[in-house]
């Protein structure tokens, strides 16, 4: 055995390869398409998604979610499908507290500890969302799912001034996006056990959905509106 060396410290790749249980560091995590990597290691993919997801629109209901797992000093990996992502379009475009329009799906055991989410809006705040369990019952792709009653939150979201905080269960900060990022971004704050970090990301691209899809609704109304306003103009 040698004295007074220093060991190195892992890779990235080593990082990521852990288990379940293990704790991911703070890290800020960049959306490329169907693709989800560190910022500091674009080059190795973290999770993945089968649909470009920030330009999706209504027709689109299901998303696939994939964590990229490794194995220990290998560079094998494999695409392990985790969560099912859904968009059960409503007529009206008032946010029910009852249902979730948006809301996840957990296939894979670790997630299972978690259960499935969903996004509540804020009570008269449309710019703060709640993550609640759903109770997937009987739920079909023509139905909203009904939040779990009385039950605790598993994050917070809270936009203000161009920035949006997500927050745990618990009230502390645990990731955060800016408005004014030319990328879609998330920095990731806070150390998190595995399980719940994919559930953040997971919950992450709903949100990035769930805007695209918002986007895609003001425009015609926007359009609208203006034809409306031009032919009252001319023949009143």
């Amino acid at each position: 055995m040698e004295i007074g060396t220093t060991a190195s410290p892992p890779s990235y790749a080593e990082a990521v390869s852990h288990t379940v249980d293990d704790l991911p560091q703070p890290v800020i995590l960049v959306l490329d398409n169907q693709s989800i990597y560190a910022e500091s290691s674009p080059t190795i993919k973290l999770y993945e998604v089968n649909r470009g997801i920030a330009r999706l629109g209504r027709a689109t209901l299901n998303v696939k979610f994939s964590r990229i797992e490794r194995s220990a000093g290998s560079t094998n990996q494999r695409s392990r499908h985790i969560y099912d992502l859904h968009h059960t379009p409503t007529l009206v475009r008032i946010p029910s507290t009852q249902y979730a329009e948006y809301f996840i799906e957990f296939l894979a055991a670790p997630a299972r500890r978690l259960g499935h989410l969903g996004f509540k809006t804020g009570h008269g705040v449309p710019e703060d969302w709640t993550a609640l369990p759903v109770d997937m019952k009987g739920w079909s792709e023509l139905h909203n799912p009904p939040f779990v009653a009385g039950a605790a939150p598993v994050f917070e979201a809270h936009h203000r001034s161009g920035v949006c905080k997500w927050m745990g269960g618990n009230g502390h900060d645990v990731a955060v996006e800016y408005d004014s990022d030319p990328q879609h971004r998330l920095l990731v704050t806070a150390s998190l056990q595995r399980e719940t970090r994919d559930a953040l990301v997971a919950l992450w691209c709903c949100r990035l959905w769930q805007q695209s899809v918002n986007r895609q609704w003001a425009t015609p109304l926007m359009v609208y509106s203006g034809i409306f306003s031009f032919r009252w103009k001319k023949f009143r």
